[in-house]
Protein backbone atom coordinates (compact mmCIF):
# COMPACT_ATOMS: atom_id res chain seq x y z
CA UNK A 1 0.00 0.00 0.00
CA UNK A 2 2.73 2.56 0.88
CA UNK A 3 4.45 2.02 -2.48
CA UNK A 4 1.17 2.69 -4.31
CA UNK A 5 0.71 5.82 -2.20
CA UNK A 6 4.24 7.03 -2.98
CA UNK A 7 3.77 6.33 -6.68
CA UNK A 8 0.54 8.33 -6.79
CA UNK A 9 2.14 11.29 -4.95
CA UNK A 10 5.07 11.25 -7.37
CA UNK A 11 2.72 11.05 -10.36
CA UNK A 12 0.65 13.93 -8.99
CA UNK A 13 3.75 16.10 -8.49
CA UNK A 14 5.01 15.25 -11.99
CA UNK A 15 1.62 16.14 -13.48
CA UNK A 16 1.56 19.43 -11.51
CA UNK A 17 5.02 20.36 -12.78
CA UNK A 18 3.97 19.48 -16.34
CA UNK A 19 0.85 21.70 -16.06
CA UNK A 20 2.93 24.56 -14.65
CA UNK A 21 5.29 24.45 -17.64
CA UNK A 22 2.35 24.16 -20.03
CA UNK A 23 0.63 27.24 -18.56
CA UNK A 24 3.87 29.24 -18.61
CA UNK A 25 4.48 28.22 -22.22
CA UNK A 26 0.97 29.26 -23.25
CA UNK A 27 1.31 32.55 -21.40
CA UNK A 28 4.55 33.22 -23.27
CA UNK A 29 2.91 32.44 -26.62
CA UNK A 30 -0.05 34.73 -25.93
CA UNK A 31 2.32 37.54 -24.94
CA UNK A 32 4.39 36.96 -28.09
CA UNK A 33 1.27 37.07 -30.28
CA UNK A 34 0.00 40.27 -28.73
CA UNK A 35 3.32 41.96 -29.44
CA UNK A 36 3.98 40.32 -32.80
CA UNK A 37 4.98 42.47 -35.78
CA UNK A 38 2.10 40.98 -37.78
CA UNK A 39 -0.43 42.12 -35.18
CA UNK A 40 1.12 45.59 -34.95
CA UNK A 41 1.14 45.83 -38.75
CA UNK A 42 -2.53 44.78 -38.94
CA UNK A 43 -3.45 47.45 -36.41
CA UNK A 44 -1.45 50.15 -38.15
CA UNK A 45 -2.40 49.40 -41.74
CA UNK A 46 -4.86 51.54 -43.59
CA UNK A 47 -5.42 55.23 -43.96
CA UNK A 48 -5.65 57.32 -40.80
CA UNK A 49 -9.05 57.99 -39.28
CA UNK A 50 -10.43 61.37 -40.29
CA UNK A 51 -8.88 61.10 -43.75
CA UNK A 52 -11.00 61.73 -46.84
CA UNK A 53 -11.54 58.40 -48.61
CA UNK A 54 -9.85 58.34 -52.04
CA UNK A 55 -12.27 58.39 -54.98
CA UNK A 56 -12.26 55.65 -57.60
CA UNK A 57 -14.33 53.96 -60.31
CA UNK A 58 -14.18 50.20 -60.91
CA UNK A 59 -16.26 47.61 -62.77
CA UNK A 60 -18.62 45.45 -60.70
CA UNK A 61 -19.58 41.79 -61.21
CA UNK A 62 -22.12 42.80 -63.89
CA UNK A 63 -19.63 44.96 -65.80
CA UNK A 64 -21.13 48.28 -64.66
CA UNK A 65 -18.73 51.06 -63.69
CA UNK A 66 -19.29 51.94 -60.02
CA UNK A 67 -17.92 55.16 -58.54
CA UNK A 68 -16.91 55.62 -54.93
CA UNK A 69 -17.85 57.67 -53.05
CA UNK A 70 -21.43 57.69 -54.29
CA UNK A 71 -23.62 60.78 -54.39
CA UNK A 72 -24.30 61.96 -50.81
CA UNK A 73 -27.50 60.40 -49.47
CA UNK A 74 -26.86 60.31 -45.72
CA UNK A 75 -25.84 56.64 -45.68
CA UNK A 76 -22.62 55.30 -44.23
CA UNK A 77 -20.51 53.20 -46.60
CA UNK A 78 -18.88 49.94 -45.56
CA UNK A 79 -15.94 49.50 -47.91
CA UNK A 80 -14.71 45.89 -47.66
CA UNK A 81 -11.41 44.86 -49.24
CA UNK A 82 -11.17 41.14 -49.90
CA UNK A 83 -10.31 38.40 -52.32
CA UNK A 84 -12.14 35.37 -53.71
CA UNK A 85 -9.16 33.24 -52.61
CA UNK A 86 -9.36 34.47 -48.99
CA UNK A 87 -11.34 31.96 -46.85
CA UNK A 88 -12.36 34.54 -44.21
CA UNK A 89 -13.56 36.82 -47.02
CA UNK A 90 -15.84 34.04 -48.27
CA UNK A 91 -17.21 33.49 -44.77
CA UNK A 92 -17.81 37.21 -44.39
CA UNK A 93 -19.58 37.33 -47.77
CA UNK A 94 -21.88 34.49 -46.65
CA UNK A 95 -22.73 36.29 -43.41
CA UNK A 96 -23.37 39.57 -45.23
CA UNK A 97 -25.66 37.78 -47.68
CA UNK A 98 -27.83 36.38 -44.92
CA UNK A 99 -27.56 39.37 -42.60
CA UNK A 100 -27.14 42.56 -44.67
CA UNK A 101 -26.64 45.98 -43.09
CA UNK A 102 -29.95 47.82 -42.98
CA UNK A 103 -28.87 51.46 -43.06
CA UNK A 104 -25.50 51.36 -44.77
CA UNK A 105 -24.15 50.91 -48.26
CA UNK A 106 -21.82 47.93 -48.75
CA UNK A 107 -19.10 47.89 -51.40
CA UNK A 108 -16.72 44.93 -51.79
CA UNK A 109 -13.40 45.62 -53.56
CA UNK A 110 -11.91 42.31 -54.71
CA UNK A 111 -8.31 41.80 -55.74
CA UNK A 112 -8.66 39.07 -58.35
CA UNK A 113 -9.57 39.24 -62.04
CA UNK A 114 -13.08 40.06 -63.27
CA UNK A 115 -13.99 36.40 -63.93
CA UNK A 116 -12.93 35.21 -60.45
CA UNK A 117 -14.80 38.11 -58.86
CA UNK A 118 -17.94 37.29 -60.88
CA UNK A 119 -17.76 33.67 -59.69
CA UNK A 120 -17.25 34.86 -56.10
CA UNK A 121 -20.27 37.18 -56.34
CA UNK A 122 -22.44 34.42 -57.83
CA UNK A 123 -21.29 31.79 -55.31
CA UNK A 124 -22.10 34.06 -52.37
CA UNK A 125 -25.21 35.60 -53.98
CA UNK A 126 -23.77 39.07 -53.50
CA UNK A 127 -26.54 41.68 -53.54
CA UNK A 128 -23.86 44.39 -53.19
CA UNK A 129 -21.33 45.42 -55.84
CA UNK A 130 -18.19 43.29 -56.01
CA UNK A 131 -15.66 45.54 -57.72
CA UNK A 132 -12.55 44.38 -59.56
CA UNK A 133 -9.47 46.28 -58.42
CA UNK A 134 -7.45 45.23 -61.44
CA UNK A 135 -3.85 44.36 -62.07
CA UNK A 136 -1.48 45.66 -59.42
CA UNK A 137 -4.43 46.47 -57.12
CA UNK A 138 -4.13 50.27 -57.33
CA UNK A 139 -7.19 50.96 -55.15
CA UNK A 140 -6.09 48.53 -52.46
CA UNK A 141 -2.71 50.28 -52.56
CA UNK A 142 -4.21 53.77 -52.31
CA UNK A 143 -6.15 52.64 -49.23
CA UNK A 144 -2.98 51.01 -47.78
CA UNK A 145 -4.58 47.60 -47.29
CA UNK A 146 -2.11 44.77 -46.71
CA UNK A 147 -4.38 41.97 -45.49
CA UNK A 148 -7.99 40.95 -46.00
CA UNK A 149 -10.79 41.15 -45.17
CA UNK A 150 -10.19 44.80 -44.28
CA UNK A 151 -13.11 47.16 -43.74
CA UNK A 152 -13.41 50.93 -43.81
CA UNK A 153 -16.43 52.74 -42.41
CA UNK A 154 -16.85 55.91 -44.47
CA UNK A 155 -19.43 58.49 -43.39
CA UNK A 156 -21.78 60.38 -45.69
CA UNK A 157 -19.22 63.22 -45.99
CA UNK A 158 -16.67 60.69 -47.36
CA UNK A 159 -14.51 60.72 -44.22
CA UNK A 160 -12.99 57.50 -42.84
CA UNK A 161 -14.44 57.00 -39.36
CA UNK A 162 -13.31 53.43 -38.56
CA UNK A 163 -11.11 50.76 -40.10
CA UNK A 164 -9.79 47.33 -39.33
CA UNK A 165 -9.71 43.64 -40.09
CA UNK A 166 -13.19 42.16 -39.77
CA UNK A 167 -13.82 38.57 -40.83
CA UNK A 168 -17.42 38.37 -39.58
CA UNK A 169 -20.56 40.47 -39.86
CA UNK A 170 -20.23 41.06 -36.11
CA UNK A 171 -16.74 42.43 -36.70
CA UNK A 172 -18.07 44.79 -39.36
CA UNK A 173 -20.87 45.82 -37.01
CA UNK A 174 -18.37 46.44 -34.21
CA UNK A 175 -16.37 48.75 -36.47
CA UNK A 176 -19.56 50.52 -37.49
CA UNK A 177 -20.66 50.61 -33.84
CA UNK A 178 -17.50 52.53 -32.95
CA UNK A 179 -18.76 55.24 -35.26
CA UNK A 180 -22.34 54.78 -34.00
CA UNK A 181 -21.20 55.67 -30.50
CA UNK A 182 -20.10 59.06 -31.82
CA UNK A 183 -22.95 59.48 -34.28
CA UNK A 184 -26.66 59.02 -33.88
CA UNK A 185 -27.09 56.33 -36.56
CA UNK A 186 -26.04 52.70 -36.16
CA UNK A 187 -25.83 49.98 -38.75
CA UNK A 188 -28.12 47.10 -37.93
CA UNK A 189 -28.09 43.74 -39.65
CA UNK A 190 -31.34 42.17 -40.70
CA UNK A 191 -32.16 38.48 -40.40
CA UNK A 192 -32.51 37.69 -44.07
CA UNK A 193 -32.52 34.04 -44.95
Amino acid sequence: MPSAWAASVIALWAFSIFLTFLVLGLYRQVAALSLSPARRAAQSQGLPLGTTAPSFSLPDQRGREISFPPEPDGLVSLLVFGSPTCAPCGSLAEELRSSPPVDARLVFVASEDQEANQEFAAEHEAWYPVLTDGEGHPIRGSYKVDSTPFVYVVDSENVIRARGIASTANGVQALRGAVGARKKHRVQFSARG
